[in-house]
């Protein structure tokens, strides 16, 4: 997996998740669900390196183990 979120990951994951996205004038957003699962699947497959095929085939609970380390990985504060 790689160790950092780059910029360009980050920029296009949320391009996915806000999709279609609307903002109203006191801040709340209206978006598709279905941007999760997309923007997710995008994120692990940049993150790890794996297929579609790999990530549709993958077990619920290891997607979210992955998801919960790119997670630390997007929070954490390196210099």
């Amino acid at each position: 997996m790689k160790d950092i979120l780059t910029r360009k990951i980050h920029r296009e994951y949320n391009a996915l998740l806000l999709e279609w996205a609307e903002v109203w004038m006191d801040w709340n957003i209206s978006a598709n669900a279905s941007n999760v699962d997309k923007a997710n699947d995008y994120l692990v497959r940049e993150m790890t390196w794996k297929s579609q095929e790999e990530i549709d085939n993958m077990s619920q609970n290891e997607f979210d183990e992955i998801m919960q380390e790119i997670d630390k990985i997007k929070n954490s504060k390196k210099k």
